[in-house]
């Protein structure tokens, strides 16, 4: 082996949301996160690739709110029963570490 060849313990591949929200979670003092893209400030908003590619992911240039109903891609035709299951499983993934907005108000039944 290399003599400057270093072994890890952990090893996150992508710096998107999930890699470091993982690397972040362990803390742990023999990991290393590898990403294809560019670092943060080297990053353009205007350039396709740049975008979806490197430390924070797509989630970089978005301004980090979740959407709930009637908000987000398709999201209003799914019925009260399912956003409050999908919400449910959302506070059990993501409630220990970070504040929630609560669930919202429905007053009526998306139409399809």
């Amino acid at each position: 082996m290399n003599e400057h060849a270093h072994v890890y313990d952990y090893l996150t591949v992508g710096a998107g949301p999930a890699g470091l929200a993982f690397a972040s979670t362990i803390k742990h003092p023999n990991s290393l996160v590898i990403d294809l893209g560019k670092l943060a400030p080297l990053r353009d908003r205007n350039h396709s690739v740049d975008c979806a590619h490197g430390y924070g992911g797509a989630g970089l240039f978005s301004d980090g709110k979740f959407s709930f109903y009637p908000s987000g891609s398709g999201l209003w035709k799914c019925k009260g029963n399912e956003l409050r299951m999908a919400y449910r499983h959302l506070e059990q993934d993501l409630g220990p570490y970070c504040v929630l907005p609560p669930f919202p108000q429905i007053s009526a039944e998306p139409q399809p």
